[in-house]
């Protein structure tokens, strides 16, 4: 409510946050704005395959092999379960693929996804990396980024998305819940592939087709990256800023005339 009342604008970054607040705290359309995250991407990237080979080499294993990833907090949440659940399925198929986790999260958590791995008898194919000082490198070493969860709840909602964009951005497919805080950034078969929450079996469909179907990938992958471009880089981020604040001026100044 001290947001509510002292603010004359909120920004959110995502347009399911801005229609929670909205609801919450009944603000009119023109106080809250989206106001999504700003990426600052490197001058260049490395290309793929030089990025996969140098993860490969960092984590020991042969230059050939192929990798799915996730970039986030590491807990014991279902959506973790599931990913690890659909990976089993697709290392069974193609073997040649490791699933490498990037973030931080408690010794507990670990041992919990270690213990799980185990149990699915993936634990040579699955890596905790750490979290990334640079992270870009990762990203465009993917074959696909996958998102495993979401909810404005999650203590790392904002690094979840920022994820989604990075990957975007670096070119990598992006598989992600079909749920309504990743549908401004996910659009089913657009800019990447939804699948069913908590679904293993969904999920493992996903990165199926999401490998099979290359030319619909490719136009994907495209589509993805100009999305990004044209709506999440920090030039982007700070002419909306500029826009709604000469807004508030001239509304300002029709109040000084009236008065």
């Amino acid at each position: 409510m001290v947001v509510s009342r002292l603010s004359h604008y909120i920004f959110t970054a995502s347009r399911h946050t801005t229609g929670y607040l909205q609801k919450l705290f009944k603000l009119k359309d023109m106080r809250a704005f989206t106001m999504p995250a700003g990426i600052v991407a490197p001058e260049t990237l490395p290309e793929k395959m030089e990025a996969r080979q140098r993860l490969a080499l960092e984590l020991g294993l042969d230059p050939e092999t192929r990798f799915i990833g996730f970039s986030g907090r590491l807990s014991k949440n279902k959506g973790i379960s599931a990913l690890l659940a659909a990976f089993q399925t697709v290392k069974a198929r193609l073997p040649e693929y490791h699933l490498v986790m990037s973030g931080e999260g408690t010794n507990e958590a670990l041992g919990m996804l270690k213990a799980l791995a185990l149990g699915l008898k993936i634990e040579t194919s699955v890596h905790f990396i750490g979290e990334k000082e640079d992270p870009w490198p990762f990203f465009r070493a993917l074959d696909y980024h996958v998102l495993p969860s979401l909810s404005i709840k999650d203590e790392d909602f904002s690094q979840k998305r920022q994820s989604m964009l990075c990957a975007m951005l670096c070119e990598t497919p992006v598989i992600g819940p079909a749920s309504d805080p990743a549908a401004d950034i996910l659009v089913h078969e657009k800019t990447g592939l939804a699948y069913e929450e908590f679904n293993s079996l969904d999920l493992a469909e996903k990165m199926f087709q999401s490998l099979q179907d290359k030319n619909s990938t490719e136009e994907r992958l495209e589509t993805a990256r100009s999305f990004v471009k044209k709506h999440h880089t920090m030039d982007t981020l700070g002419r909306d800023i500029i826009r709604i604040y000469s807004l508030h001026q001239i509304r300002r100044g029709r109040h000084s005339y009236l008065e």
